[in-house]
């Protein structure tokens, strides 16, 4: 249920953002107005008289208005620009150097650091 919900609310949002609330509203005037129109006249002079924009209604007139003064601000708010690389230099701490002597063979990764017991140890037998 509130995933349905969700895809509603986003779809809704995207709706409005890209200005589908004015072509609602545009709709509404003009089939306001063709019907207004077709009273006084026939049908396809007030189709005519409706979508020839030299006779808006006062609905049409605001909404011209409203999403006129829409852009305005739109286009008056200063947007700043993200700057995704860093134009500072990095400072980075690294350890001193150690130096480490590596052993010469792999016998001595076998046997390990250590020097074998001298004299070497006798098996006693029993």
């Amino acid at each position: 249920m509130f995933a349905r919900t969700g895809r509603c609310v986003v779809a809704l949002v995207l709706f409005v953002s890209v200005g589908g609330h004015w072509f609602c509203l545009q709709s509404v005037a003009w089939a306001r107005m063709v019907v207004n129109n077709s009273q006084r006249c026939s049908f396809s002079q007030a189709v005519a008289q409706t979508f020839d924009g030299g006779h808006p209604c006062d609905l049409c007139k605001h909404i011209t208005k409203a999403r006129d003064s829409e852009r305005k601000q739109d286009k008056q708010t200063p947007t700043a620009k993200t700057d995704l690389f860093c134009a500072m230099n990095r400072v980075s701490l690294r350890p001193p150097f150690v130096s480490f002597k590596y052993p010469n063979s792999v016998t001595v990764l076998i046997c390990g650091w250590q020097q074998p017991p001298s004299p070497p140890p006798r098996r006693q037998v029993v």
